[in-house]
């Protein structure tokens, strides 16, 4: 069968495997799309949803709150967001520890400066809770939220540990992960 080039571009006559090798090189190619590399920052077409930074911190040290219904501030990331509509998505865990004799409660926060951007069940206890019935009690928690900040000025996120205990009771936070990332919007 004769090999035919037609006026659309199409080639008929060719079997699998019918070039011989080295008929084809990559300069041929577009290899720049068959081989990505790079952070992904040159992705184009793409107009939300990628990630366009991360910033990040780690407390390990122990910080107790031992006064009733005080804010105990556990860690604060900052981020410069490049647009107003970009999305930050904040994500924390922090390893706990509850002790005492009586029903404690603690709760965990996150602040967008000095503004409280997550609520609780009850609109007042944190996004997360955790009831200590007596005794000792341990435990890992997360909290995450998307804030939409509309600003390109450098933002503070900020994450409270909050117990209603007393002089009997306290809430110990011994490590907080707290990470920031602006999302394109």
């Amino acid at each position: 069968m004769a090999i035919t080039i037609n006026g659309s571009g199409t080639i008929t006559g060719i079997s699998a495997g019918g070039l011989p090798d080295g008929s084809v090189t990559a300069a041929d190619l577009a290899d720049t799309y068959l081989t990505p590399t790079g952070d992904g920052s040159g992705l184009t077409g793409i107009t939300t949803g990628k990630v366009l930074q991360v910033q990040s911190t780690s407390i390990a040290s122990t910080v107790s709150a031992s006064a009733a219904n005080t804010n105990t501030l556990m860690g604060t990331v900052s981020i410069t967001p490049s647009s107003t509509s970009s999305k930050i998505l904040i994500t924390t865990s922090m390893v706990f520890k509850l002790s005492g004799a009586d029903t404690m409660y603690a709760s965990y926060y996150i602040h967008r400066g000095t503004t409280k951007i997550t609520e609780g069940y009850d609109g007042s206890t944190g996004d997360w809770t955790h009831t200590d019935y007596g005794g000792d009690q341990k435990g890992t928690c997360t909290l995450t939220h998307i804030d939409s900040p509309s600003t390109t000025s450098s933002i503070d996120y900020k994450v409270y540990f909050r117990t209603t205990a007393t002089s009997n009771k306290i809430g110990v936070a011994v490590k907080t992960d707290i990470i920031a990332m602006e999302i394109a919007g």
